[in-house]
């Protein structure tokens, strides 16, 4: 009797033991898991696509605006310039023309130029109250719908699906520059060979000089193909530290 219950114990204490061990491992399982996920949500959570995003369209919008105010202050600027001219030839020609040549400005010179330098002036100083009007686009506007998403974990997706959109435009402007700056000299070329050909010349005739005259748009091809576009460097941003938050190399 007394040897069945000190088995049906030990039985009782294996299982007990057995139980315990299970229980241990799935814990250590739920709690690795759970690790796993933090790590994941922790990545989403610092939004590092969608950062870069804000911070692309912020400063380019900033850019845009000040390249805009630029243009229009020189436009005007130089309008403003020739309507100075025109008031000085009209009202100060005379005297002007008096110290260097010892006689008085012609009566028709001194019309015309005031007419023209004042013509030119108001046409620019109205062009650039044209630029300065014209409305910048903003990037906020182009990847509106990832601005708007209150999702974070879907913007972040949408943030990663626009930079490498931008990646790939970028990619695309520069090959289309490149083979333009192959298409510039040829074309230039081949209007100077038909020049040649009309007039009854050696068809090579200036050729090496229209060539040469090119050189610059070949240059540039070759050093746009070999570098990269901002949005791609954006986009290999994001890559890199995507990367070191992780962990990865």
């Amino acid at each position: 009797m007394q040897k069945s219950i000190l088995s049906i114990s030990c039985c009782l204490i294996l299982v007990a033991g057995a139980a315990a061990q299970s229980g241990s491992g799935a814990g250590s399982a739920a709690s690795g898991a759970a690790a796993q996920g933090g790590a994941a949500s922790s990545v989403d959570s610092t939004q590092i696509a969608y950062k870069l995003l804000a911070s692309w369209a912020d400063n380019g919008y900033a850019e845009a605006r000040r390249d805009r105010a630029i243009a229009a202050g020189v436009v005007a600027g130089t309008g403003g310039l020739l309507l100075g001219s025109a008031a000085v030839t009209w009202f100060a020609g005379d005297e002007i023309s008096r110290s260097a040549t010892g006689a008085p400005m012609n009566a028709d010179l001194k019309l015309n130029l005031s007419l023209g330098l004042g013509a030119g002036g108001l046409a620019l100083a109205g062009a650039g109250a044209i630029v300065a009007a014209v409305p910048v686009q903003d990037p906020h506007l182009v990847w509106t719908e990832v601005f708007n998403e209150t999702n974070a974990d879907l913007r972040e997706a949408m943030a990663v699906s626009a930079l490498r959109s931008l990646a790939e435009q970028g990619k695309e402007r520069r090959i289309a520059s490149f083979i333009t700056s192959f298409l510039v000299p040829i074309l230039s070329g081949g209007i100077q060979v038909g020049i040649n050909l009309s007039q009854d010349r050696v068809w090579s005739t200036g050729l090496l000089q229209s060539l040469g005259s090119s050189s610059w748009s070949i240059a540039a091809g070759i050093t746009g193909i070999l570098s990269t576009s901002p949005e791609e460097r954006l986009y290999e941003r994001y890559l890199v530290a995507r990367s070191a938050y992780s962990g990865g190399p």
